[in-house]
């Protein structure tokens, strides 16, 4: 049986600021149905030895080898330098948060014998920015809890019951908006001023139901002072990890779900929203407008679409993403969350429709399907 070294983070502190520890999970349960894994925490890298060569996963590749303060990068190029002088195959997984990635991100991605990326449009960039190592697109999958049927109110967990009781104790209509990381690329300045729109614009343009709109704002571990930019709106801030079970009952109690992300390689979020049939607005481009090129189709269709105003550069001086994004217009943004909050029952239909096509489309058997049979394309297995 073939052995793969599986390289990701590990310890606590990785798992707050990063997915890349639960993905990992679901890779490593494919892998070893057709061979024998080591997992090995990221930050442990520089200090590995192995007698023979082997075959090796990082995941991800351009966080654990590129940027950082000066004692970072050390430590970064020591680890680069000691996975490649025991490895036999090596490959990886990575992101395109913007259109483009830095010349130093492309010249490590060229050592590789695969990188792997969540969409044919992080293909796209990486092609364009001079990435010449074969590249597979492996899409995230749905989350095995999201399959299951909806939520009744009396199965409501404790942490997710306050949130409902004031729900119908106040008549409000739930708005679920993903602040975890990185507010500018997630737009969240554009998020605030829709919303405070949404929920205090008088007169002929306003929502019937917009002043019924309470902001849902999901946050991280340590939630970032940048939230105070909500201050003026009704919302509830919920932070810290979320188990699987809780996590789809935030959905559950939520009416609509916003992803206006200037970039991003792939939106999991979003999926996981059109999976439990939640109306879910995005930016009307990439990463969702997947090309049908992949195994697997475009992400857009299932979604309501908003229109980009103009590209913007998505981070200053980041030392792997270093293009623009898409910044989607306020107007259009306003006009769309209110046409959805005002005809429910249209759009509970629709996407009822397009959760059946996800959670087969985008099953994690299947996606795990695509891995074995891209690592034994390149004889990693």
């Amino acid at each position: 049986m073939a052995e793969i070294v599986y390289i990701y983070p590990i310890s606590i502190a990785s798992k707050m600021i990063s997915s890349f520890t639960l993905l990992a999970k679901y890779h490593l349960k494919y892998l070893r149905q057709v061979s024998k894994v080591y997992e090995l925490d990221r930050d442990k890298v520089s200090w590995l030895y192995w007698a023979t060569k082997k075959n090796v996963l990082i995941h991800p590749i351009c966080d654990t080898f590129i940027g950082g303060d000066e004692r970072r990068t050390v430590i970064n190029k020591i680890r680069l330098e000691q996975v490649f002088k025991y490895k036999n195959r090596i490959g990886g997984f990575d992101i395109a948060d913007s259109s483009e990635i830095s010349k130093v991100a492309v010249k490590v991605l060229n050592r590789f014998d695969l990188v792997m990326v969540p969409s044919s449009y992080a293909e796209y960039v990486f092609r364009n920015s001079g990435v010449t190592t074969p590249i597979g697109v492996v899409p995230h999958g749905i989350n095995p809890a999201l399959y299951e049927p909806d939520t009744h109110p009396d199965e409501l967990l404790p942490s997710i019951k306050p949130l409902w009781d004031v729900k119908q104790k106040t008549d409000s209509l739930f708005v679920l908006f993903f602040a975890i990381q990185n507010l500018y690329r997630k737009s969240a300045e554009i998020v605030a001023n829709v919303m405070h729109e949404l929920q205090f614009r008088t007169g002929r343009h306003s929502s019937k139901q917009g002043k019924r709109t309470v902001l849902l704002v999901k946050a991280g571990f340590n939630p970032s002072p940048d939230l105070r930019i909500f201050e003026k709106l009704k919302r509830i801030v919920v932070t810290g990890f979320m188990s699987d079970a809780e996590l789809k009952q935030l959905y559950d109690i939520s009416n609509v779900v916003v992803v206006p992300s200037k970039g991003g390689g792939f939106e999991l979020n979003a999926l996981e929203a059109i999976a439990r049939g939640v109306p879910t607005l995005v930016t009307g481009e990439p990463a969702w407008r997947d090309y049908p090129t992949t195994p697997f189709h475009d992400y857009l269709q299932f979604t309501v679409p908003l229109t980009v105003s103009e590209m913007v550069r998505v981070y200053d001086n980041h030392p792997v993403h270093t293009g623009k994004g898409w910044a989607v217009s306020e107007r259009e943004f306003y006009r769309t969350l209110v046409n959805v909050l005002d005809n429910p029952d249209d759009y509970k239909k629709q996407f009822a429709e397009h959760r059946k096509k996800v959670l087969e489309i985008y099953h994690w058997d299947r996606i795990g399907e695509r891995l074995i049979s891209l690592l034994r394309e390149y004889d990693f297995i």
